[in-house]
């Protein structure tokens, strides 16, 4: 069964789903940044490294964004993500490795103690 909405109770709702529409389209207009795409020249231990297509660096109020993955990776380190975790991982990840102070023949201490 439909019902008519008459009258003064249209106009509102009408009202009212126009301010939505229109209100969220001002708002994301307002929202909007500016930022200056330079042509930046990367240089990683004096040796010049060129962005991959695509990659894109740009410089927001006094401060340059580069991508994670091309700065790392210039420098020499492997970079992971881990979408499980919404993690990041640069060099090495935590369980790849292994930390010689838990290890009783690399502590100076363990081997004191046994005198």
């Amino acid at each position: 069964m439909k019902k008519k909405v008459s009258g003064s109770k249209g106009f509102i709702a009408g009202f009212v789903a126009a301010g939505m529409i229109f209100g969220t389209t001002a708002l994301a207009a307002s929202n909007s940044v500016t930022v200056d795409i330079a042509n930046l020249k990367f240089m990683f231990n004096n040796v010049e490294k060129k962005q991959a297509a695509g990659e894109v660096s740009f410089i927001y109020k006094g401060t340059t964004y580069v991508p994670l993955r091309f700065v790392s990776e210039g420098l020499g380190e492997k970079v992971e993500y881990d979408g499980k975790n919404k993690a990041i991982w640069v060099g090495k990840r935590d369980g790849y490795g292994i930390n010689l102070s838990s290890k009783d023949y690399a502590r100076f201490d363990a081997y004191r103690d046994r005198m």
